[in-house]
């Protein structure tokens, strides 16, 4: 005899009050998918700061921290698989100027 929810159950109530309560977990979870990302640093001009956070959603990269110096420099996950092209992207956009770092 266990308690569930404030009342006392026998064994076959138990079982049927733990079955509904996992049906109704499985029914309202929902998936979410994973998606592989690896940390970059980037060290980018005041001039370009603007442009490289418009740019962050179009390539899926989240931003973590952001600290300002002589520049500034941003901590990011990018997903793994657009890594390469995003820092293509960044060296066509700054002609050169923004560096990028796999941390």
């Amino acid at each position: 005899t266990r308690y569930f929810g404030g009342a006392k159950l026998g064994a076959g109530g138990l079982v049927s009050a733990y079955g509904e309560a996992a049906k109704r977990a499985i029914a309202a979870a929902t998936f979410v998918e994973k998606v592989d990302r690896c940390a970059v640093e980037l060290r980018v001009p005041y001039a370009l700061h603007d442009a490289v956070r418009r740019m962050l959603a179009e390539w899926e990269a989240l931003l973590d921290a952001e600290s300002f110096a002589a520049d500034v420099t941003m901590r990011l996950r990018v997903p793994r698989e657009r890594l390469d092209a995003f820092a293509a992207a960044l060296r066509d956009m700054s002609a050169g100027k923004i560096e990028v770092r796999e941390t």
